[in-house]
């Protein structure tokens, strides 16, 4: 007999504790989770509402419209990997991938080539927006603009996206668990990871990696709105890296990054264990982090 994941068990053992103290009582649960892969904020990110903003998301909804990709999912809906064949991309009316098979696998970190107006930073947008249907229980996570400018501080900016994250993914946990036809591949991924995510650390791990990319002490206890863009943009970075997404997508990360910040980047991105997908002008970057190469 194989031996049982140590998620697995924990999960048997929730299991019958709740079978024991429910008695007579439904397990049935009447709520739903509102939350969408990709769409919901840490209510932290919203203290600020300037119109700086607005206009961002504005632009990206027009961008939004101009681009349009298809394809056909051809992976397994509960597995890890994501598989579409016959992928066909344009932006503005103008074709820039044509029935292309795209693989991307669990564990594989891969790096986008092509020429400037190639398409890398539209292709990504589109992985994001979900343009073809990847299932849900695969997070995305596209790195892009800054972190809105508020009195919250970096750690805790991080934080609270961590909080949030455990919360949707304890409330998946529950629907999955109280379903008709329980998904057990699907449960047992979500368990995964739950457990990689410590609230007793969060703030240790946080301030690691705000290390990383710049960040003295005495920074990272700063308002983001006495912070420049470009020290926003390294907390959405640190954000992403620690809420740590099943897809990870960066465009051009090392920007605004000095040297030595750029070689820590470097070896961290270089253990990413789920997927991750990333351009980059410095190909010693990513000849570093990347497992494998797509070329647009």
């Amino acid at each position: 007999m194989p031996p049982v994941s140590a998620s697995k068990a924990k999960r048997q053992a929730e299991k019958a504790a709740k079978a024991a103290a429910k008695g007579g009582k439904s397990s049935k649960s009447s709520s739903k989770s509102g939350t969408t892969n990709g769409t919901s904020e840490t209510p932290l990110t919203n203290v600020s509402a300037n119109t700086s903003v607005e206009e961002l998301n504005m632009k990206k909804l027009a961008i939004a419209t101009e681009r349009n990709a298809s394809g056909v999912l051809t992976s397994d809906k509960h597995g890890r990997d994501i598989h579409i064949d016959n992928f066909t991309m344009s932006f503005h009316g103008r074709l820039l991938i044509d029935t292309a098979t795209i693989n991307l696998n669990y564990g594989q970190r891969y790096g986008l080539l092509g020429d400037n107006g190639s398409g890398k930073t539209t292709f990504l947008a589109a992985l994001a927006a979900r343009d073809v249907e990847i299932p849900d229980h695969i997070d995305i996570h596209l790195v892009s603009g800054e972190a809105e400018p508020s009195d919250v501080n970096a750690v805790d900016y991080i934080v609270a996206s961590a909080k949030e994250k455990v919360a949707k993914l304890e409330k998946e946990i529950e629907d999955l668990s109280v379903a008709d036809d329980i998904d057990e591949v699907t449960l047992e991924m979500k368990y995964e990871e739950l457990e990689e995510l410590d609230p007793n650390t969060f703030e240790t791990k946080a301030g690691m990696i705000l290390h990383g990319l710049g960040f003295s002490s005495e920074m990272m206890k700063k308002p983001t709105k006495d912070m420049s863009g470009g020290w926003r943009m390294r907390v959405t970075l640190a954000k992403a890296l620690f809420i740590k997404p099943h897809l990870l997508l960066l465009d051009e990360p090392t920007n605004h990054l000095d040297l030595e910040a750029v070689v820590w980047l470097e070896a961290y991105l270089s253990t990413y264990n789920h997927i991750l997908v990333l351009t980059s002008h410095s190909a010693d970057f990513m000849d570093s982090v990347c497992t494998n190469i797509l070329d647009l």
